[in-house]
C-alpha cells in the first residue's frame, strides 16, 4: 500500500482554500479603503490645524508680500503644513488630493484676512475622495468659512 493523498482529497483542499480566499480578499480590500479614508480625514484635520497655527503665529500666510497679495507656491504650502497631499496650484489656493495624489478632493481658498473657504470636488473620480467628502467631520467644512483672522501681536 502506497502512502499519500488521493486526487479527490487534494481537490477538496484546493476548493476549500479557494472559497476561503474568495471570502477574505474583498474584506481585505475594504479594510484597506477604510484605512485610506481615515488617514485622509486625519490629514485634512491636520491641514486645518497647521494653517491655523501658522496664521496665528505669523499674522499672514506664507509668501504674502508687503502689499498684501498672496503668491502661494508648493514651497510656501510646505512652510505652512507637513501634509504630503496638500499642494498649492494657484496663488491663493491649496488642494488636498487622495487616490495616490491623482484626485483633487478639496480645494481650500485662502484670503489675505485669514479666512479659509473649503470647496469639495463635484463628482470626484476617486472612491476614497467620495467617501472622505461624505464624512460628517469633513462635510461640515465644505462651503463654510473658517476664520483665523486678526492681526499679529507685535512686541
Amino acid at each position: 500500500m502506497k502512502k499519500g493523498f488521493t486526487m479527490i482529497e487534494l481537490i477538496f483542499v484546493i476548493v476549500i482554500l479557494g472559497i476561503l480566499a474568495a471570502v477574505a480578499i474583498p474584506r481585505l480590500a475594504a479594510t484597506r479603503d477604510d484605512a485610506s479614508i481615515s488617514a485622509a480625514a486625519q490629514d485634512i484635520a491636520t491641514l486645518y490645524s497647521d494653517l491655523g497655527s501658522f496664521y496665528t503665529a505669523s499674522g499672514h500666510w506664507a509668501d504674502t508680500n508687503t502689499t498684501g497679495n498672496m503668491a502661494l507656491t508648493a514651497t510656501s504650502a510646505r512652510l505652512m503644513t507637513n501634509v504630503t497631499n496638500a499642494y498649492s496650484p494657484t496663488a491663493s489656493t491649496i488642494t488636498f488630493r487622495t487616490d495616490n495624489n491623482a484626485t483633487v478632493c478639496l480645494t481650500l481658498t485662502l484670503t489675505v484676512d485669514g479666512n479659509v473657504t473649503t470647496v469639495g470636488t463635484n463628482n470626484p473620480a476617486g472612491n476614497i475622495c467620495t467617501q472622505v467628502i461624505a464624512l460628517p467631520s469633513v462635510s461640515t467644512m465644505i462651503n463654510a468659512v473658517q476664520s483665523f483672522g486678526g492681526t499679529r501681536i507685535t512686541r
